[in-house]
């Protein structure tokens, strides 16, 4: 396992620089205290080699996280809502292996053939089971190589 060395020489660096700074309570001390603290919780994920560091949910969220001060414009619930339904459907476009942009036209052309406000049972089956991205039924030209 390569993460082990790695994490423990992170450990031993903290305590180092831990013992010799100035102020434990300036922000550099603050921050290395909660690092030391919150190492063990930092390595669990060793504790079973199947797990990885971080998972695919955190790596995808990522960017939407970090930008979200770019979306304080979604001035209503619903616009909120729709961007929330957009992020997830984008995630799990990628996370079946498909063309994002390429999945999108593909759905939004073949969403237009339904009556969206009066959907039927049937409508819904249909959809779910020719356009959501993970549906085995979608062209292949929406796959990634």
């Amino acid at each position: 396992m390569l993460a082990k060395p790695i994490i423990d020489e992170y450990k031993k660096f903290l305590e180092e620089i831990y013992k010799n700074i100035f102020s434990k309570r300036s922000k550099m001390g603050q921050a290395i205290y909660y690092s030391l603290n919150n190492i063990n919780k930092l390595s669990n994920y060793l504790l079973d080699g199947r797990l990885e560091i971080d998972n695919r949910t955190e790596r995808y969220i990522s960017p939407f996280t970090i930008s979200r001060k770019n979306w304080i414009f979604s001035f209503t619930d619903r616009g909120a809502n729709s961007s929330t339904i957009v992020y997830s459907v984008t995630t799990t476009v990628i996370e079946n292996h498909l063309k994002v942009f390429e999945y999108f036209t593909y759905l939004f052309d073949n969403l237009a053939k339904y009556n969206l406000y009066n959907l039927s049972e049937n409508d819904i089956a249909e959809i779910k089971d020719k356009l959501l991205p993970y549906s085995p039924n979608l062209p292949i030209n929406l796959k990634l190589k």
